[in-house]
């Protein structure tokens, strides 16, 4: 079926397209995502003591 869409083999997510499924047990290293959102959290942080001193200030 994807020699006939034009695809090359393995390419419509069958195991012979390079990349085996995830075990169970397996689990993605997800260090870059936590430092990602932390950057946007120490963010988020930060802007809403800069409004909240701005609002001290009035």
């Amino acid at each position: 079926m994807a020699e006939e869409s034009g695809m090359p083999p393995g390419a419509a997510g069958s195991p012979e397209g390079g990349h085996e499924p995830l075990q169970p047990q397996e689990e993605p290293v997800t260090t870059g995502t936590l430092f990602i959102m932390l950057v946007f959290l120490m963010a988020l942080a930060a802007m809403w003591a800069i409004m909240y001193l701005t609002l001290l200030d009035r």
